[in-house]
């Protein structure tokens, strides 16, 4: 799993206190939704920190064909169908060494041929290629896809899809102007403060 379990089980632990942590197991996948983030993992290859982090917050896991909406100081509420993350059709988006801050909130800029977007650093957090197990025939998940207003993350193992913020914002459009297409090559970081009030 492509993912940093300290920070899974933080989106996890502040989805249950909001009373907006989806756990779901249907067709042999675990159906996740951490409030606007969401995640698939194929049930026989979670991993068991991931697992450990959601028993501790929901009890038992979902069994198949079971999904449920917890939280914190309310009974578990039954919910219906998900849709599949897997294959999502859109732009490949590639990160860019621009990092913007709007107040305390830091971004990261992604961009496809045609367009740019921000994704919240704290979100972008949650993955770690370095977590994949290649040993076991995991492959690590490449350039995320943009569609529908989410960036989607995807190998043979889980999908993970956070939502994007639009450049809406003039300093976001003269600081992209700037630094037009830079790719991010895993060494620089442009920081640029775009106070926004």
């Amino acid at each position: 799993m492509f993912i940093k379990e300290q920070v899974f089980k933080k989106f996890a632990k502040q989805a249950w206190k909001k009373s907006s942590l989806v756990v779901a197991h249907a067709q042999g996948v675990y159906h996740i939704e951490m409030g606007s983030v969401m995640m698939q993992v194929k049930a026989g290859l979670m991993s068991n920190k991931a697992k450990a982090a959601l028993v501790e917050l929901i009890g038992e896991l979902p069994a198949e064909g079971e999904g449920y909406k917890y939280g914190e100081d309310a009974d578990p509420q039954i919910l219906g169908l998900f849709e599949n993350l897997g294959c999502v059709a859109g732009d490949e988006c590639c990160e860019t060494c621009v990092m913007i801050r709007n107040g305390h909130l830091l971004y990261n800029v992604y961009q496809t041929d045609d367009a740019k977007v921000k994704v919240l650093n704290s979100l972008v957090s949650l993955v770690d290629e370095s977590q994949v197990d290649a040993e076991a025939g995991e492959s690590k998940p490449g350039n995320p896809v943009l569609s529908a207003g989410n960036l989607t993350w995807e190998n043979n193992v889980m999908a993970l899809r956070v939502p994007v913020s639009e450049m809406k914002y003039p300093a976001d459009k003269i600081i992209l102007s700037i630094r037009e297409d830079l790719t991010y090559d895993g060494n620089t970081i442009g920081l640029a403060d775009a106070n926004m009030h």
